[in-house]
């Protein structure tokens, strides 16, 4: 999960650091190549940021958008895609959707009651991960870490899965 989540945020970062929000990070959008490379699939390209926000129509799959495109709030920043790397992330763990409903309205006050799928062992044996999609999951934006803090803090998690030093950074 490390190595894909590292991938995936490596993308977000570059598109991050270029002003473009994806807004569509789900994991159909993520293909897995010979090797174990990861990428995004061509289909649903990133928006410009400047155009996203003239945007009046709701894009992207429900379940995986954070409360402020359910709300169409005038402006909202990259942290949109860090909450969709939250659910990716949820659901590699889970095979699931942390937000469910059998109709789109019901998912959607899923996620903005913040009433979540709890997994039946969130992983106790799996601290770095849940620590992780936690974070991504920030109900508050602007405490949602951005793709450097994430960066940092896989790498370090794959220094100690592998038994060397491990760098000061985590989020």
């Amino acid at each position: 999960m490390f190595d894909v989540a590292h991938q995936v945020i490596l993308g977000l970062d570059f598109l991050h650091s270029n002003n473009y929000v994806h807004r569509d990070v789900h994991p159909s959008r993520i293909q897995q190549f010979a090797g174990g490379l990861i990428k995004f699939n061509t289909v649903g390209l990133p928006y410009n940021f400047k155009k996203l926000l003239k945007r009046a129509d709701f894009s992207g799959h429900v379940n995986y958008s954070a409360h402020e495109l359910i709300l169409e709030k005038p402006s909202f920043s990259n942290k949109v895609d860090i909450w969709a790397l939250g659910c990716c992330l949820y659901y590699i763990l889970y095979k699931r959707d942390p937000f469910e409903g059998k109709e789109p309205m019901e998912v959607k006050n899923r996620i903005l009651n913040f009433t979540m799928h709890t997994a039946t062992k969130m992983d106790q044996d799996q601290p770095a991960a849940r620590f992780l999609v936690q974070a991504c999951l920030n109900f508050e934006d602007t405490l949602r870490p951005s793709t450097r803090q994430l960066l940092q803090t896989i790498r370090a998690e794959i220094a100690r899965m592998r038994g060397e030093e491990v760098p000061d950074a985590t989020i």
